[in-house]
Protein backbone atom coordinates (compact mmCIF):
# COMPACT_ATOMS: atom_id res chain seq x y z
CA UNK A 1 0.00 0.00 0.00
CA UNK A 2 2.43 2.49 0.84
CA UNK A 3 4.48 1.75 -2.69
CA UNK A 4 0.61 2.71 -3.76
CA UNK A 5 0.95 5.82 -2.58
CA UNK A 6 4.46 6.75 -3.20
CA UNK A 7 3.81 6.27 -7.01
CA UNK A 8 0.73 7.79 -7.01
CA UNK A 9 2.61 10.93 -5.37
CA UNK A 10 5.16 11.07 -7.78
CA UNK A 11 2.41 10.97 -10.60
CA UNK A 12 0.99 13.73 -9.15
CA UNK A 13 3.90 15.84 -8.64
CA UNK A 14 5.03 14.72 -13.15
CA UNK A 15 1.96 16.00 -13.68
CA UNK A 16 2.74 20.12 -11.72
CA UNK A 17 5.87 19.73 -13.50
CA UNK A 18 4.67 18.94 -17.06
CA UNK A 19 2.02 21.61 -16.63
CA UNK A 20 4.48 24.34 -15.38
CA UNK A 21 6.34 23.56 -18.56
CA UNK A 22 3.47 23.74 -20.89
CA UNK A 23 2.79 27.39 -19.28
CA UNK A 24 6.26 28.15 -19.41
CA UNK A 25 6.51 27.42 -23.31
CA UNK A 26 3.29 29.36 -23.74
CA UNK A 27 4.46 32.20 -22.22
CA UNK A 28 7.55 31.87 -24.41
CA UNK A 29 5.87 31.42 -27.69
CA UNK A 30 3.31 34.31 -26.62
CA UNK A 31 6.50 36.78 -25.72
CA UNK A 32 7.98 38.86 -28.61
CA UNK A 33 11.15 40.68 -29.14
CA UNK A 34 9.57 44.15 -29.59
CA UNK A 35 12.64 46.24 -30.48
CA UNK A 36 16.70 46.21 -30.26
CA UNK A 37 18.34 49.22 -30.69
CA UNK A 38 22.00 50.87 -29.51
CA UNK A 39 21.18 52.92 -26.77
CA UNK A 40 22.79 56.47 -25.78
CA UNK A 41 25.21 54.43 -23.27
CA UNK A 42 26.55 52.70 -26.36
CA UNK A 43 24.75 49.49 -25.13
CA UNK A 44 22.60 47.03 -27.57
CA UNK A 45 18.77 47.58 -25.60
CA UNK A 46 16.65 44.61 -26.33
CA UNK A 47 12.74 45.26 -25.32
CA UNK A 48 10.76 41.85 -25.51
CA UNK A 49 7.21 41.84 -24.30
CA UNK A 50 6.17 38.60 -21.64
CA UNK A 51 2.63 38.79 -21.84
CA UNK A 52 1.00 40.09 -25.55
CA UNK A 53 -0.13 43.38 -24.03
CA UNK A 54 2.58 45.66 -26.04
CA UNK A 55 4.59 46.78 -23.56
CA UNK A 56 7.94 45.78 -22.62
CA UNK A 57 8.21 43.93 -19.58
CA UNK A 58 11.89 42.73 -19.79
CA UNK A 59 15.08 44.84 -21.09
CA UNK A 60 17.75 43.66 -21.76
CA UNK A 61 21.77 45.56 -22.15
CA UNK A 62 24.06 44.34 -24.20
CA UNK A 63 27.39 45.42 -24.70
CA UNK A 64 29.20 43.90 -28.40
CA UNK A 65 31.82 42.06 -28.04
CA UNK A 66 35.29 42.84 -29.82
CA UNK A 67 35.96 41.58 -32.98
CA UNK A 68 32.35 40.25 -33.85
CA UNK A 69 32.75 38.27 -30.24
CA UNK A 70 29.76 37.39 -28.94
CA UNK A 71 27.44 39.91 -26.71
CA UNK A 72 27.73 40.52 -23.05
CA UNK A 73 24.98 41.40 -20.71
CA UNK A 74 25.69 44.25 -18.88
CA UNK A 75 22.42 44.87 -17.15
CA UNK A 76 18.47 43.24 -16.90
CA UNK A 77 15.52 45.02 -15.94
CA UNK A 78 12.47 43.00 -15.44
CA UNK A 79 8.34 44.25 -14.40
CA UNK A 80 7.67 41.33 -12.63
CA UNK A 81 3.82 42.39 -11.76
CA UNK A 82 3.48 44.14 -15.72
CA UNK A 83 2.34 47.45 -14.34
CA UNK A 84 4.99 49.17 -16.63
CA UNK A 85 7.55 49.61 -13.80
CA UNK A 86 10.63 48.30 -13.35
CA UNK A 87 10.99 45.79 -10.43
CA UNK A 88 14.37 43.90 -10.63
CA UNK A 89 17.26 45.76 -12.36
CA UNK A 90 20.30 43.04 -12.29
CA UNK A 91 23.97 43.80 -13.10
CA UNK A 92 26.66 41.81 -14.88
CA UNK A 93 30.63 41.27 -14.64
CA UNK A 94 32.32 40.49 -17.76
CA UNK A 95 32.55 36.87 -16.78
CA UNK A 96 28.87 36.72 -17.13
CA UNK A 97 28.36 36.17 -13.28
CA UNK A 98 25.59 38.46 -11.11
CA UNK A 99 26.96 41.66 -9.89
CA UNK A 100 24.33 43.25 -8.22
CA UNK A 101 20.54 43.05 -7.96
CA UNK A 102 18.22 46.15 -7.23
CA UNK A 103 14.59 44.79 -6.35
CA UNK A 104 10.95 46.45 -5.43
CA UNK A 105 9.28 44.11 -3.64
CA UNK A 106 6.11 45.74 -2.83
CA UNK A 107 6.13 47.13 -6.30
CA UNK A 108 5.88 50.90 -5.50
CA UNK A 109 8.29 52.01 -7.67
CA UNK A 110 11.28 52.75 -5.32
CA UNK A 111 13.92 50.04 -4.38
CA UNK A 112 13.46 48.08 -1.27
CA UNK A 113 16.99 46.13 -0.81
CA UNK A 114 19.73 45.80 -2.86
CA UNK A 115 22.16 42.10 -3.33
CA UNK A 116 25.65 42.34 -4.44
CA UNK A 117 27.41 39.32 -5.39
CA UNK A 118 31.17 38.09 -5.44
CA UNK A 119 31.84 35.49 -8.06
CA UNK A 120 28.10 35.07 -8.64
CA UNK A 121 26.92 34.29 -4.93
CA UNK A 122 25.27 36.71 -2.56
CA UNK A 123 27.83 38.40 -0.49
Amino acid sequence: MTHLLLILSLAACTKKASDADAQFESQVRESSLMSEKVNDEGLVEQRIDMNGDARADVFNYYREGADDGPRRMVRKETDLNMDGRVDVRSWFEDTGSLEKEELDGDFDGRVDWVDHYRSGKRA
